[in-house]
């Protein structure tokens, strides 16, 4: 099957929901952000350049690295790399970004997240919440291809690897939500390759690593650093250029927000999700 495009997929945060850290304590984050970059597949090679061209940037004074990775650089790095990003790909892609607030979520969900896998249950497990929040990702990016002028709509997925990631298994639960039709989920079924979903090292393909950006620059805008007692949203608004939006609405496209039954953003999270338009 040919594809129109390549979506490349990263999260930032980790899946724990039990013990959350804070000021001189080890612990999970409060947030899980997880994003896309939306690359049109004739255009998937200029990736290379672009990291290529961030890696040289950032690395002026200094031994020139062979991968880009966003958490090994310095706050200026950063700025650099998420500035580059979205003024370079501002035409030919997009990216979207799911964002889920761990702190705060219920015992009877969490507990549901917590579960053992069951035999022949794909949707079951510690892997189901990561799932999840992929679900509403890939409704964006299947909304976001369709949608696009490009006579080839259909999308390849490429996550980057993480520990615990079945492909087979995530394969089943999306095969099983697409039989399920429009009752379980928005996600527009003509766009996405299920047979063709693909995990990788973020290593191998220039868009993980600018994807691995992509996320932490938005989970940065919601993730309290507890060394500084600060979020840098900068990088995420360095991002509004290539952020998928609806007549200059961002809100459900590019950033979705999933909130638990009885969670609430504080002041400053809310600021910063309704600002950004």
């Amino acid at each position: 099957m040919g594809h129109g495009f390549i979506v490349y997929i990263d999260e930032s945060g980790c899946d724990g929901l039990l013990k959350f850290k804070s000021k001189g304590i080890q612990g999970s984050s409060h947030w899980f952000a997880q994003s896309c970059l939306i690359v049109d597949v004739n255009a998937d090679s200029d990736l290379v350049r672009l990291r290529d061209k961030i890696i040289k940037e950032t690395s002026r004074g200094s031994v020139q690295r062979q991968h880009l990775h966003f958490v090994k650089l310095n706050h200026d790095q950063r700025l650099t790399t998420s500035r580059i990003i979205g003024e370079s790909l501002a035409r030919q892609w997009r990216c979207s970004t799911v964002f889920s607030k761990k702190l705060g979520m219920s015992p009877a969900t969490i507990a549901m997240y917590q579960q053992r896998p069951i035999a022949g249950r794909p949707e079951s497990g510690k892997s189901l919440y990561y799932w999840y929040v992929a679900r509403h990702l890939i409704e964006r990016i299947s909304w976001c291809c369709d949608e696009s002028k490009s006579a080839e709509k259909s999308a390849k997925l490429v996550f980057s690897r993480r520990k615990h990631t079945d492909v087979n298994l995530f394969k089943a639960y999306l095969a099983k939500l697409k039989a399920q039709g429009t009752s379980a989920t928005t996600i527009r079924w003509n766009v996405i390759d299920i047979d063709a979903v693909e995990v990788a090292y973020y290593k191998q393909y220039a868009g993980l690593q600018l994807v691995d950006a992509t996320a932490s620059s938005f989970a940065r805008a919601v993730e309290i650093d507890h060394r500084s007692g600060e979020r840098e949203k900068a990088y995420a608004h360095n991002l509004r250029p290539i952020t998928y939006s609806r007549n200059g609405n961002y809100r459900s496209y590019g950033m979705k927000c999933l909130l638990d039954k009885g969670q609430q953003l504080t002041s400053e999270e809310q600021t910063f999700f309704d600002g950004y338009k």
